[in-house]
């Protein structure tokens, strides 16, 4: 399974790949739109490094459990 930051690099990718197809004005646009996945990307990082170490070594699955049984 992907992570969440592995998807949107690879949209960003996906984006610059079409552009090289695209008209000059829709390149543009293909672009601006590989400018935001990642930056969306960087900020998924940041968010993943300042998460509690506890819930990163977490399955969501044991994550729920966990909240539950509190």
């Amino acid at each position: 399974m992907q992570s969440k930051t592995e998807i949107l690099h690879a949209n960003a990718d996906q984006c610059e790949a079409r552009a090289q197809e695209m008209p000059p004005t829709l390149r543009r646009d293909f672009l601006f739109l590989a400018e935001n996945w990642r930056k969306l990307a960087s900020k998924s990082d940041e968010a993943e490094a300042e998460r509690p170490k506890s819930r990163q070594t977490l399955e969501p699955e044991e994550c729920r459990k966990s909240k539950t049984t509190k």
